[in-house]
């Protein structure tokens, strides 16, 4: 599983070495995408052990997120559009629900039927679907050999994880 996790982590960073062409303020993007590879692993591993229902755990996560961030906006004073534009508002209720509410219901139902090991390599998917979607959106972005090269990588050490004895 070491192994595994290894070499995905070095396929991720062959993933984004074709970023690090672009400036080096991207640099600093693809150490926290590493690091947070690092801590989501770290959050499975204490949520494994210390949850046992995924809709408290949401209900709780989700509601202390939507706190501190209504006291960020409060204390940014910037004025609230009213009515609210429509296509906006619908991207929020889009992401508030699908990216939030069901993915992490999801997520906590994974975690519970599913090893440790399954559930912790998740984290090395983020970055290639993330990676794929912003070549997808962003037209002056390409795709290069070494982004490949990442990709395989990375899928490798998925596999070399998850194999079956």
């Amino acid at each position: 599983h070491m192994v595994g996790a290894v070499l995905s982590l070095a396929g991720v960073a062959v993933l984004f070495l074709d970023r690090l062409d672009v400036s080096t303020e991207q640099a600093v993007g693809v150490a926290l995408v590493i690091g947070s590879v690092l801590l989501a692993t770290s959050y499975s591993m204490v949520m494994k052990r210390q949850t046992t229902g995924g809709l408290v755990a949401t209900t709780v996560f989700l509601g202390v997120t939507a706190l501190a961030l209504s006291v960020v906006a409060i204390v940014a004073g910037e004025p609230i559009p009213w009515p609210p534009p429509l296509e906006p508002t619908l991207a929020l209720l889009y992401l508030a629900i699908v990216g939030s509410v069901i993915a992490f219901l999801l997520y906590f139902w994974m975690l519970n039927r599913t090893s440790l090991v399954v559930t912790s390599t998740l984290v090395f998917v983020f970055p290639l679907v993330a990676l794929v979607t912003d070549a997808m959106f962003e037209r002056e972005i390409a795709l290069g050999p070494r982004a490949y090269l990442g990709a395989a990588i990375t899928l490798g050490g998925l596999a070399v994880t998850l194999r079956r004895k």
